[in-house]
């Protein structure tokens, strides 16, 4: 036999084995964070991790196919669309749902941009309990985020967003479970009212805004007429005060000045007695007399209606005394 027809019959063999490996042998890389399910004869055979892997046809060993979500970017913006994979990624999953139609508690018609995140964490329950698992947790989800929207008025439902989410989140997970599915998050981007409620909506909150701005306003030239009235306050007691004191110190200046003139005035009468009395004692007790009837006079005087009568007697006396004055202011002018 020629070498050319031992090389014809290698390549021949060569050819037939490279068919029966294309025809009966199929070669799957898994993916990093992702798992192959393998079937054979249309039933779970394996979990195939992250690798290289090679599946034998004529034994029917094939990869069952699931629905995932993909992105993809469209004129600069993310798409999530869903398609069939043999391979089911064990990463958090995103679904985005731009445009969920809901009613509000008064039959008022909003539109929901949310978001919910799930991962799987059972792929055999995954894969054989569900057939589509995007949508499944979409029509879950909008269910659910439906049934709590209607709870509520529309400006309640915006102030309690967190709380709808968190109930979403919890009736979502419950009956995501029996997928090997566990929902990590759940958010609501956006409500968007119908055109007419927004322009209500906007009138009130400028209304609002304004009634605000007024009653700060208000507040304020409260607290303005309030300290005004407060420092006014202040300045009459610190004026009463210092009248107060004034009037006070005049007092107490007068007392005094009223204290030196008598004692002065005691002075003089005790030098004028002292005098007397060593010219004429007697006539030093008349003098005192006088003095007292003088003063009582004073006294009398000051009322309008009173008549003053001065007795003949004091009369004389003082006539007296002036005499024995006289006499004895002559003596210190004859001693000098």
């Amino acid at each position: 036999m020629s070498i050319g027809i031992i090389i014809s019959i290698v390549l021949f063999f060569l050819i037939v084995m490279a068919a029966s490996m294309f025809l009966f042998i199929q070669v799957e890389e898994v993916p990093e964070a992702h798992i192959m399910i393998v079937e054979r004869f249309n039933s779970f055979s394996r979990i195939a991790p992250p690798g290289l892997h090679i599946l034998f046809r004529f034994l029917h060993e094939r990869p069952r196919e699931v629905y995932i979500v993909r992105t993809k970017s469209i004129n600069g913006k993310v798409v999530y669309e869903r398609v069939k994979s043999p391979y089911l990624d064990l990463r958090i999953q995103i679904l985005d749902f731009p445009e969920i139609q809901a009613i509000t508690k008064e039959n008022v018609p909003i539109k929901v941009d949310a978001l919910i995140f799930y991962e799987i964490v059972d792929p055999l329950l995954a894969a054989y309990r569900i057939a589509n698992i995007p949508d499944g947790i979409e029509q879950l989800a909008e269910t659910s985020l439906n049934e709590h929207i209607g709870k509520y008025e529309l400006d309640a439902a915006i102030e309690k967003k967190s709380t709808i989410e968190a109930g979403v989140i919890e009736e979502v997970q419950e009956k995501a479970r029996d997928w090997g599915i566990r929902v990590a998050n759940f958010e609501i981007q956006r409500i968007t009212p119908p055109p007419e409620m927004l322009e209500a909506m906007e009138a009130s909150a400028v209304a609002e805004r304004k009634g605000k701005a007024q009653l700060i306003e208000a507040d304020a030239y409260r607290q303005a007429v309030e300290r005004r009235a407060e420092g006014d306050k202040n300045a009459l007691i610190t004026r009463a005060e210092g009248e107060k004191q004034a009037a006070i110190l005049k007092a107490e200046g007068e007392a005094q000045a009223t204290v030196k003139i008598a004692s002065a005035e005691g002075e003089a009468i005790r030098s004028i007695i002292a005098s007397i009395m060593r010219a004429d004692p007697d006539m030093a007790m008349r003098y005192l007399v006088a003095i007292k009837y003088i003063e009582t006079l004073e006294k009398i005087s000051e009322s309008k209606s009173s008549k003053i009568f001065f007795p003949v007697e004091l009369m004389g006396s003082v006539d007296r005394i002036s005499e024995v004055l006289y006499k004895i202011s002559k003596k210190k002018e004859d001693l000098k």
